[in-house]
């Protein structure tokens, strides 16, 4: 595939910047009328009125006509724009043509991932070993096969802790109502079981296996009359299927007591003896952990005030945690296995000056993903919390433990704003990052850009950041900040960002616009400067 050029790009860049121009300025009829229909609700002794509640019956004749005169209205929209063919077949062929992306990893005696292999429209359930060698995968299933549509799609998987077997959910049209199935990883055939509703929007869907491997625990929506209509999406609770027996015959675990918006995620330890629920309250971000110990006891380990926000199973009998109570950036904390009580808890790693995101135990270390700013990085401690090395990850770059290995080693995902993400395997004996071909290579590189790290003073209480390198976005905490000669750089976090065009030969005067949508804001400034965003 030849380098995109800068006129291709410019058409490209027609579709985010000017189709809004050339919609704005076409001739049209008026929007279709939106009834109201007045709702009112008190909250803390204030009323609220609400005109477009019946809009969330989606199954309402009255909703369903309002859809279809909005997608007309929007299609007459669209179809006037004269470039608007131009643009369809050049993203189709960028598209078609994307790199090969594995990501979702899991390593449970073979490495397990998804796979996008463009032009397909589906990602694929693959399996390679631990090296992560592309030449030795094999598909354990292929969704794009099972349904030549193209509308059927892999929610999420989980293999068992041996390797031999994997729960996948799948879902049609886009619903992410998910019925999970069995497959044999050697040959890729499905068993006879079949789990209805493990997954859905509202709370998603998560499994775990038992330690023998004949039977895994799953999320469970309610059925039939368990629950009223409005609460059939809601209630989520754990059960647990024993292969080969009827669905029917599944057995209640925990959950009854969780509140209606919980959202469940289950971890079992590296030799599937413990078993860990992680229940969200909602995405308040408050979040509750239950651990299951081998005689089946489920205790609480820390509740929904207590300021635990990750917790992962360790191999040497403790949980590892990050907590912000009393610590707002986060400090990390273990909690034996045997006495799952946050009044058990000691700290390992004390809060530093920026923020923990995440911890990830290995046989004799702690990973620890920090966030400084914009950029991350990992720092590695001993299991005690004595600090020994920062990864030799790319700077100014986001870094993420994707998955643990053998030993100590663990899988990288980093991206910089010069360097498409990347998988790299962490050597922990060696101290170096052996680079895989998971991901596939874009036809350019930008390796003639440099990227700086500057602050600036705002007018504001907080410090502005500025991320610059030789194409053009800047991140600021405020839209109405003012940046000077910055250039762009691809998205890291999240909003808001001000998209910068170049001052340099051919581009013009440097002018800024606000944008809270990262993806918008890199395609576009990517795309001015004759280049397709790596993310």
């Amino acid at each position: 595939m030849n380098m995109l050029s800068p006129a291709s790009a410019l058409r490209v860049c027609c579709f985010f910047l000017g189709a809004a121009n050339a919609i704005a300025a076409a001739a049209a009829p008026g929007y279709p009328p939106t009834a109201k229909h007045s709702v009112s609700d008190a909250y803390h002794g204030v009323s609220v009125t609400d005109d477009y509640r019946w809009l969330e019956e989606d199954a309402s004749s009255d909703v369903k006509r309002w859809v279809t005169e909005q997608n007309s209205f929007t299609r007459h929209y669209l179809d006037a724009i004269p470039q608007r063919s131009a643009i369809a077949e050049q993203v189709g062929a960028l598209l078609r043509t994307a790199p090969v992306r594995r990501f979702d990893f899991q390593y449970r005696g073979r490495l397990f991932a998804l796979k996008m292999q463009p032009p397909k429209n589906q990602a694929m359930l693959v399996a390679l070993p631990g090296s992560g060698d592309p030449r030795a995968e094999r598909v354990i299933l292929d969704p794009n096969a099972l349904d030549a549509s193209g509308h059927t799609a892999i929610d999420f998987f989980t293999p068992s802790y041996d390797g031999r077997r994997v729960v996948v959910s799948l879902s049609k049209n886009g619903s992410e109502d998910g019925t999970a199935y069995v497959y044999d990883v050697a040959t890729g055939r499905r068993l006879d079981d079949e789990i209805p509703g493990v997954t859905y929007p509202t709370a998603g869907g998560s499994v775990e296996w038992s330690r023998d491997g004949r039977g895994f625990y799953y999320t469970r929506y309610p059925r039939g009359d368990e629950r009223p209509p409005e609460d059939r999406h809601f209630f989520q609770q754990v059960y647990f299927h024993r292969i080969g027996r009827p669905a029917a015959s599944d057995s209640y675990v925990i959950g009854k007591e969780f509140p209606r918006i919980a959202e469940i995620q289950l971890k079992g330890s590296r030799d599937g003896t413990y078993l860990l629920a992680a229940v969200r309250n909602g995405d308040g971000g408050e979040v509750a952990y239950h651990l299951r110990s081998p005689d089946g006891r489920w205790r609480e380990v820390a509740g929904f005030k207590d300021g635990v926000k990750r917790l992962a199973l360790g191999d040497d009998g403790q949980l590892y945690g990050m907590s912000i109570k009393d610590a707002p950036l986060g400090r990390i904390i273990a909690i034996p296995m045997l006495m799952p009580s946050l009044a058990a808890a000691k700290i390992i790693v004390p809060e530093t000056r920026i923020v923990a995101e995440d911890v990830q135990p290995t046989r004799s270390r702690l990973y620890v993903t920090y966030r400084d700013g914009g950029p991350s990085l990992v720092r590695v401690y001993s299991l005690s919390g004595k600090f020994q090395r920062e990864l030799p990850t790319p700077p100014v770059s986001n870094v993420s433990v994707s998955a643990r290995l053998e030993r100590d080693d663990v899988l990288l995902t980093t991206m910089s704003y010069v360097q498409p993400r990347s998988i790299a395997r962490y050597d922990a004996r060696e101290n170096r990052l052996v680079p895989t071909a998971l991901n596939g290579r874009y036809p350019f590189t930008l390796d003639d850009a440099v990227v700086e790290r500057e602050s600036a003073s705002s007018r504001f209480p907080r410090t502005a950041r500025a991320y610059p390198s030789r194409s053009s976005i800047a991140r600021t905490s405020s839209s109405t900040a003012a940046i000077r000669r910055c250039y762009t750089v691809t998205a890291a976090t999240a909003s808001p960002w001000c998209l910068i065009s170049p001052r340099s030969p051919g581009f013009g005067s440097t002018t800024a616009a606000c944008t809270r949508s990262p993806a918008y804001a890199a395609a576009a400034s990517t795309a001015s400067r004759g280049i397709w965003p790596a993310t």
